[in-house]
């Protein structure tokens, strides 16, 4: 069955189901203790306007987010909190969000290249959009939970 995929800018009103669905990564993508790194981010993120964040639908309800930010000094941009629930597996919403991030990233002057720090859980969806891993560290996130460092040129 075809799900209609909306993503929108994050709002405040977003934050419950967003915590909701990255509840359900912890602990295959996310280790605990990230949860509440994640809800200061969001509690944080409508004062930084360098940071851009946005949620994902399917059918209307919200399955997943992710975000950027642009470091123009350094022409370099990022990839983060990017997560789906449990509904918003293996519907094409993590393929429709890399592709708007990116191309969101391209249209922001100031990045040459773009930069997504994850799992080793995770570093093979990003390989498929092209992310190649420059630099891994064990357990860097928490048990079990490797850094894969990956760069995209843009």
């Amino acid at each position: 069955m075809a799900h209609e995929i909306t993503i929108k800018p994050f709002h405040a009103d977003d934050t419950a189901a967003l915590q909701m669905a990255f509840q359900q990564n912890i602990p295959t993508y996310y280790d605990a203790e990230e949860m509440e790194a994640f809800a200061s981010y969001l509690r944080e993120l409508l004062l930084n306007p360098n940071q851009k964040y946005f949620t994902v639908r399917a059918d209307g309800k919200i399955v997943g987010g992710g975000g950027y930010f642009v470091e123009p000094a350094m022409q370099v941009a990022g990839i983060n909190w990017l997560f789906f629930g449990e509904a918003g597996r293996g519907v094409g919403a993590g393929k429709k969000l890399i592709g708007y991030l990116v191309t969101a990233v391209r249209n922001t002057p100031g990045a040459a290249r773009l930069k997504v720090a994850t799992s080793q859980k995770a570093s093979g969806f990003f390989e498929k959009f092209g992310f190649k891993t420059t630099r891994t560290e064990k357990e860097f996130w928490g048990p079990g939970l490797d850094l894969h460092e990956m760069w995209i040129a843009l």
